[in-house]
């Protein structure tokens, strides 16, 4: 069982409270504290999809670049130099 969300590059923890029955997580890889929870999988789906939007349009607005979109560039840059030989 993969107990992870993924959406635009982004991975969210799945956990589920059984005392209050609700799924909740947090984006990782960031600095930032980005939660968000659902009473149902689907419920716990848009909210990880729309903490990430939110999270991406607070980088924006901050005038910061979101750091997991950073490090990925950076990682498709190394890879592409790796395939062309240049690393």
């Amino acid at each position: 069982m993969k107990d992870v969300l993924v959406f635009k590059d982004y991975t969210g923890s799945v956990h589920f409270n059984a005392d209050d029955e609700v799924f909740f997580g947090k984006i990782e890889g960031i600095e930032d504290l980005m939660s968000f929870e659902g009473d149902s999988i689907i419920e716990l789906k848009t909210g990880f999809e729309e903490a990430v939007n939110d999270y991406l349009e607070i980088c924006k607005n901050n005038g910061e670049k979101n750091k997991m979109g950073d490090l990925m560039s950076e990682l498709r840059q190394t890879s592409t130099k790796k395939h062309q030989g240049l690393l």
